[in-house]
């Protein structure tokens, strides 16, 4: 591995080998979630197959904040979150739920009787 000066990282793009290590492992753990949620959800409980099942759901459910962190990491660097970065992450999060709270609303209200909207 080649040492850089900060003015040589500043101007070249440095890949770092232990990100990209995270990045993979976080994939495979979501690949083994997705399968072993499968079991989990179709095996009858406590039989071999939904035990084994369970712990690999369980001890793969961390790939999603690796994400985060990774997303995180790579966003802000080194430096500390200014306010319009907090400001951006509030207002995404704000727009998302609002999303998720009026389609719930609409999906499960049962303010219609017309059959053809109801959704159960």
């Amino acid at each position: 591995m080649t040492h850089l000066s900060a003015d040589q990282a500043v101007n070249e793009k440095v890949r770092e080998n232990w990100i990209d290590t995270i990045r993979a492992t976080a994939c495979m753990m979501v690949i083994m979630l997705h399968v072993a949620a499968y079991y989990v959800t179709r095996s009858s409980v406590n039989s071999d197959y939904w035990n084994f099942a369970n712990i690999i759901d369980s001890a793969t459910r961390s790939c999603v904040p690796l994400f985060f962190m990774i997303s995180g990491y790579l966003f802000l660097g080194s430096r500390a979150p200014k306010f319009r970065h907090i400001l951006r992450v509030v207002s995404s999060i704000a727009v998302y739920s609002a999303v998720a709270v009026v389609t719930l609303w609409v999906v499960t209200s049962p303010r219609t009787k017309d059959p053809g909207l109801q959704f159960s």
